[in-house]
């Protein structure tokens, strides 16, 4: 048998392309960026109100993420505007959220763009003003008909005629 000395440049690039590999698998899930929700709605919030959300990306390290796209989605009772924002240098997107006129729930996602994960939820409560659908009796002797005028006599109001009981 022959005895080798040293590796060949094939077994070199070869080990060289598998380490390469691992790296660009590795890597990226040990530095990928994680959002936190550093402002959102209260957990109940009046209706027509509005509001800023803000999220910060950041490195595993904890390091700002700077011109990362932010996708933002509501739904329910309400609405955000811009859908997209950019982070700046200190790694934060902000947007705005608007909740309808209408009691539900709210509920927002911010991620990043094109990625469904990592995302921060926030889900407020919209509650609206109760309806008045009763009406407040009216004052005796208002006129409830506005063609006729203050203190005159609806026909409910007026008393009945009794007829006169005749004695033989």
């Amino acid at each position: 048998m022959l005895a080798r000395k040293g590796i060949t440049v094939l077994e070199l690039v070869i080990v060289l392309v598998i380490i390469g590999l691992l790296l660009l698998i590795f890597i990226p899930r040990l530095t990928s960026p994680a959002l936190v929700g550093v402002t959102s709605p209260d957990s109940v919030v009046a209706a027509s109100a509005t509001g800023d959300v803000v999220v910060r990306v950041t490195s595993r390290s904890g390091a700002p993420q700077r011109a990362a796209k932010v996708e933002f989605e509501a739904t329910g009772v309400g609405s955000i505007t811009p859908a997209e924002a950019e982070t700046d240098s200190t790694g934060t997107a902000r947007a705005t959220w608007h909740a309808s006129a209408d009691s539900g729930t709210m509920r927002i996602v911010a991620h990043l763009a094109g990625k469904t994960t990592p995302s921060v939820t926030m889900t407020s409560r919209v509650r609206a003003p109760e309806k008045n659908l009763t009406t407040p009796p009216a004052a005796p002797g208002a006129s409830v008909d506005s063609t006729k005028p203050a203190g005159a006599q609806t026909p409910a109001q007026t008393p009945a005629k009794t007829p006169e009981k005749k004695t033989p």
